[in-house]
C-alpha cells in the first residue's frame, strides 16, 4: 500500500516553466507569456501579463509570486539585471538538470545577495534535488533577511522534516500558519509531519484543515484516507479516496488503496475493479498478489 505524497514546495511549483505539448491553461499561457517578457527584461509587460493570468484564476499562485517580484523591480528595489538573471532561471526549470537551475539562481544571488525571495527559490529546487542540508542553509537565510514570509518556513520545516528533525518542522509548520493561516500547504506538511510521530489524530486534523482552505487539494485527500484507513476507518477512508479520484481519475495509488479499503469492507468485487484500474494506470501489485491468490479474475 503505498502512502505518503510528495509535494515539492514552492517555486518549483510556483514558478515552473513548462515544456512540452499539453494543452495549457489560459491563465498558464498568459503566466508563461509573462515569465518570457522578463527574461526579455520587459518588466511592465510582465506585470499586465500576470495580472491578467489572476484575473483568469485569482488563486494562481504562480502568478501572484511572480507579480510580487515584478513589482519590486519596476520599484527599482531590485537590480534590473537582477531580474532578467533570475526568470532566466525560472525558465529553465523543467527543461534542463536542476543542478544548472541552481547554478542560474546562484548567479541572481550573487547580484542582490540581499533578497529573500532567490534564496527560497533555490532551496525548492535543492528540496526537489533530494538536498535537504543545502535547502535548510537556503531557507535559513531567507527567514535571517525576511522573518515574516510563511513560505519561508514551509521549506524550512520541510527540510527539517526531510533531515529527520520532526519537532523542528512542526515548529516550522506552525510558524508558517500563524503568519499565514489560509495556507494548505502548511498544514498539509504539518499533517505529514504529525503523521511521521505518531501524532494521528493531529494529523488527520492538519490534513482536513488543508481540504477546508482548498478543497481541490486532491494529495491531502490521498493521505488523510490512508491515515484511515491504517487506523481502521474504513468509511471515512473510502470517502478521501472517491474524492481523490475524482480530482484525478489518473492516480493509480488512489485506485489501489481504494481497493485494499474495499477489502476491509469485504467488497472483494469493487475492490478487484480497483486494483485493475490501478494496474491500468500502472501500479500492478496489489491486483497481481490478489489474482495470484484466486480472489480477484
Amino acid at each position: 500500500m503505498k502512502f505518503i505524497k510528495i509535494i515539492f514546495l514552492l517555486l518549483i511549483n510556483i514558478f515552473t516553466a513548462t515544456s512540452g505539448t499539453y494543452s495549457q491553461s489560459p491563465e498558464e499561457e498568459m503566466h508563461l507569456k509573462g515569465i518570457n517578457y522578463c527574461v526579455n527584461g520587459d518588466f511592465k509587460s510582465a506585470k499586465v501579463a500576470f495580472e491578467k493570468a489572476l484575473l483568469l484564476d485569482s488563486s494562481y499562485t504562480k502568478s501572484k509570486n511572480c507579480l510580487d517580484v515584478v513589482k519590486a523591480l519596476l520599484l527599482q528595489k531590485l537590480k534590473v539585471e537582477f531580474g532578467i538573471q533570475y526568470f532566466k532561471a525560472v525558465s529553465m526549470i523543467n527543461k534542463v538538470p536542476l543542478e544548472q537551475v541552481v547554478e542560474e539562481y546562484s548567479k541572481a544571488i550573487e547580484i542582490e545577495p540581499n533578497y529573500f525571495y532567490a534564496y527560497c527559490s533555490r532551496g525548492s529546487v535543492y528540496d526537489a534535488l533530494d538536498k535537504p542540508g543545502e535547502s535548510l542553509k537556503d531557507y535559513e537565510k531567507s527567514i535571517w533577511l525576511n522573518p515574516n514570509y510563511a513560505d519561508s518556513y514551509i521549506g524550512r520545516g520541510k527540510a527539517h522534516k526531510d533531515l529527520n528533525q520532526l519537532d523542528n518542522a512542526i515548529e516550522d509548520f506552525t510558524n508558517a500558519i500563524k503568519l499565514d493561516p489560509k495556507s494548505a500547504i502548511a498544514y498539509y506538511d504539518r499533517g505529514n509531519t504529525n503523521y511521521d510521530k505518531g501524532n494521528v489524530r493531529q494529523a488527520i486534523d492538519d490534513y482536513n484543515e488543508a481540504i477546508y482552505i482548498n478543497p481541490r487539494f486532491q494529495a491531502a485527500y490521498f493521505n488523510c484516507g490512508n491515515v484511515y484507513l491504517r487506523n481502521g476507518a474504513y468509511i471515512d477512508a473510502l470517502i478521501k479516496f472517491n474524492r481523490a479520484i475524482e480530482l484525478d481519475p489518473t492516480d493509480a495509488a488512489a485506485y489501489s488503496n481504494r481497493g485494499v479499503t474495499h477489502v476491509k469492507l469485504n467488497n472483494k468485487k469493487k475492490a478487484c475493479q480497483d486494483f485493475k484500474k490501478a494496474c491500468d494506470l500502472g501500479y500492478c501489485d496489489n491486483y497481481k498478489n490478489y489474482k495470484k491468490d484466486g480472489i480477484c479474475p
